[in-house]
């Protein structure tokens, strides 16, 4: 419930020039109609004294306003919450009276219903500016609202493109993966082929190898290799004492 501090609005305030009624209210109407925003008390004239008994506003949503308070506010009664009506530009009649006749109240005699009169009104304007504020929430969260969607739809579109974008290159590389490593699983198979022809070379040449070298040692070992050799030192031997023989026979015989 609001209290009666926010219950409160704005006072009009009438210029010199507007003296009779019609001016007065045309000059009201106008006030409000410039500054929707505020709250503006208005008063009635009872026993004498001048009375707020309303707190009126000007808008062109009044559809709107109906909606959101009656949704808000069921009420079982037939009458309404909210009481609308469009004002009509008029034009300033002539003032026929004179200010006394306006300023004069209808002299009306107390009694008990004009005390709960009075009463409900207080409690209808802390209930209407509880209806305004509520309204002006409504109003405000349903704008936010329709915003806050549009701002999603945006952004679930924007990461649909995004997440279709990173699919395509995840696919593509996906894709140049599998050629590479077909490429390396055929390079790999080629260097082992060419790794098993050089061992089988090795190992051929190891034997080639082995087998020279056995048949080297068996002849080695033979006897006609071992006549041969003793044969061939015995023919150096005797070479070897020949030059040394025809040396020594040179240095001993003088020249004739």
């Amino acid at each position: 419930m609001a209290t009666l501090a926010q219950a409160e609005g704005r006072e009009v305030s009438y210029p010199e020039k507007c003296r009779s009624v019609q001016a007065r209210k045309k000059h009201k109407e106008k006030t409000i109609r410039d500054n929707p925003e505020p709250l503006y008390d208005d008063y009635i004239q009872l026993d004498g004294k001048r009375i707020k008994n309303n707190l009126i506003f000007y808008t062109t949503l009044i559809t709107a306003w109906k909606s959101a308070i009656c949704e808000e506010y069921k009420q079982p009664h037939s009458h309404h919450n909210l009481k609308a009506r469009v004002e009509e530009e008029r034009d300033e009649p002539q003032a026929n009276g004179t200010d006394s006749e306006e300023e004069d109240p209808v002299k009306l005699s107390p009694s008990p219903s004009d005390h709960r009169l009075r009463d409900s009104l207080a409690l209808l304007e802390l209930d209407f500016t509880e209806f305004r504020e509520h309204a002006q929430l409504k109003l405000s969260d349903s704008h936010n609202t329709n915003m806050f969607i549009q701002e999603l739809k945006d952004e679930l579109r924007q990461l649909k493109k995004d997440t279709n974008s990173s699919i395509s290159e995840l696919t593509r590389a996906l894709r140049e993966l599998k050629e590479e490593n077909q490429t390396l699983r055929t390079q790999i198979c080629k260097l082992e082929e060419d790794r098993e022809k050089r061992r089988e070379l090795l190992q051929t040449a190891k034997r080639n190898e082995r087998a020279v070298t056995e048949k080297h040692r068996r002849q080695h070992n033979s006897p006609q290799h071992s006549s041969y050799y003793r044969l061939h030192k015995h023919r150096q031997r005797a070479c070897h004492k020949h030059t040394d023989t025809r040396r020594n026979t040179n240095i001993t015989c003088p020249p004739s």
